[in-house]
């Protein structure tokens, strides 16, 4: 165990944002700016101290900070590049912590349960770096021994800080958070964080298959189940959608990847509580404990749940399942097959009736 329980984080945000034309660190993101978001993140999980290191526009950033329970320390060799921040961020540190986390301000949206696993982990181990890892990426923020402090802010080598920590003992640690590998030096990458905002609490295909192979230790024959469920929603979706119904696509993909993994587990609040470590409250965790009471048939289902529902009913037909012959085929009773059915061969669109529940 180590002697002292005490982690600072040290926030870069001293560079130019030329690539991006627009000041990176205090740009809009939602309602915060990426620096507001990553000195939320250390201050939700109780990171005991945080320095921002300044450069470019530095005044700016101080006026930012000055509500926000912070150190800022100005990086006067700031256009020597990101290793000179790092040193200057490091240098300010007024003792030896245990360890650090390194957070480009331009990384936002990394999510707090990756900081509480690579916390956890490192005070369980003794490892001069732990990477966090994405699908086998590394990201950011890595958590580094405190002890190495000197040796940093004296390394000479060249490659920055990952020339210096190459030669060091490392663990790699796989997270569901494909937002540690989420950079915005373009203006494109901006506009993807930006599109991410409204549903951030929802995981993407991507950490939904990262969470069932690394974080369930899923076999690889339950998630390829997952994501032929997440097929067959996606085709129904598909029919829906080109008639204007409006649904929200990233929760019925998450909630088909996952749902069978919460059926066969036999607990769906169980398996929502497992999701909601990661990825907080959200539409997610609500739909995943309501679905194993829930019932294709029953009006006041939602239209979200019924795609799912349905997905799952027509999972274990043939590989080559035709949707739409099948609803043709169908002389449905019940409102939402028949919703289906209708829509399908374009015979009404969602301005033409009302169940859209």
């Amino acid at each position: 165990m180590k002697s002292t329980t005490k982690i600072s984080a040290i926030i870069l945000a001293a560079g130019y944002s030329s690539r991006m034309t627009r000041f990176k660190p205090l740009i809009p993101l939602g309602s915060l700016t990426p620096l507001q978001r990553c000195v939320n993140l250390f201050i939700d999980t109780g990171i005991d101290h945080i320095t921002v290191v300044t450069g470019h526009r530095s005044d700016d950033i101080e006026d930012a900070m000055k509500q926000a329970r912070v150190k800022t320390v100005f990086n006067s060799r700031f256009d020597e590049g990101m290793f000179s921040s790092v040193v200057c961020g490091i240098s300010s540190l007024e003792t030896t912590p245990a360890a650090i986390f390194v957070l480009p301000a331009d990384i936002p949206l990394v999510r707090k349960s990756t900081v509480h696993s690579l916390r956890q982990l490192f005070f369980d181990n003794n490892y001069d770096v732990i990477y966090p890892c994405f699908l086998g990426k590394r990201g950011h923020p890595p958590l580094i021994q405190g002890s190495l402090a000197d040796e940093i802010i004296h390394f000479t080598g060249g490659d920055g800080l990952r020339g210096y920590l190459n030669s060091k003992s490392h663990l790699n640690v796989e997270v569901a958070d494909e937002n540690i590998l989420m950079d915005m030096d373009y203006p494109d990458q901006y506009q993807r964080l930006m599109e991410k905002l409204p549903d951030y609490d929802i995981p993407s295909q991507s950490e939904c298959l990262a969470f069932l192979k690394h974080i369930l230790k899923t076999d690889d024959l339950a998630i390829t189940k997952s994501m032929k469920m997440a097929e067959r929603a996606n085709e129904i979706m598909a029919i829906l959608i080109a008639q204007g119904f409006h649904l929200n696509k990233k929760l019925i993909i998450a909630s088909s990847l996952l749902w069978k993994l919460a059926e066969n587990q036999g607990r769906h609040d169980w398996f929502s509580n497992k999701i909601r470590e990661i990825y907080g409250d959200s539409l997610l965790t609500t739909m995943l404990e309501k679905m194993g009471s829930c019932d294709v048939f029953v009006k006041d289902t939602s239209l979200e749940n019924k795609v799912v529902l349905l997905a799952n009913q027509l999972n274990s037909t043939n590989v080559n399942f035709d949707l739409v012959q099948w609803l043709n085929e169908k002389n449905f009773e019940n409102d939402f097959f028949r919703l289906l059915k209708s829509v399908s061969d374009g015979s009404v669109s969602c301005e033409q009736q009302n169940f859209t529940d």
